[in-house]
Order: structure tokens, then C-alpha cells, then sequence
């Protein structure tokens, strides 16, 4: 699943992918790619990469682009 947070608030963006987490565990997708950007994304970018997601196994930037991180999303047991 790939979720674009461009225009968004903070609290917007949190909002989002927290729903878009629950919906890849649900649905099984074992990915969720999220485009924060890497110049006014910056606050978006940070939260993300510090946040501990309950049904995320693994968070990696992209290494094509520092604008997008990968979330590795649990297995549904």
C-alpha cells in the first residue's frame, strides 16, 4: 500500500497512518510505503521514524529516496 502525506498537518498525517497501518494488517499487505517528502516533511519524517507502531515489525528509509519510509507490517496470525 503506499500513502502520500504531502499537504498534510502533523496531526493529519498521524491520523493517516494509523488507519492506513490497521487497513495493511487487515488486508495483509506487508508493506506500507509512505511518501512524508524530505524538505517541508521534515516534522512528519521525524515523528514516523521515532514512533513505536504496535503492528509494525520494521521501519527502513527508502534507500532510493529520503523522501519515503517503508514499514514492514506484522503478520496476521
Amino acid at each position: 500500500m503506499y500513502l502520500d502525506l504531502h499537504r498534510m498537518t502533523l496531526d493529519e498525517a498521524k491520523d493517516s497512518v494509523y488507519k492506513a497501518i490497521k487497513k495493511c494488517y487487515k488486508e495483509r499487505d506487508e508493506i506500507l510505503e509512505i511518501c512524508h517528502g524530505y524538505n517541508n516533511g521534515e516534522k512528519i519524517k521525524n515523528w514516523l521514524r521515532s514512533e513505536k507502531f504496535e503492528l509494525v515489525s520494521n521501519l527502513v528509509p527508502s534507500l532510493n529516496n529520503n523522501g519515503i519510509t517503508l514499514l514492514y507490517i506484522k503478520r496476521k496470525i
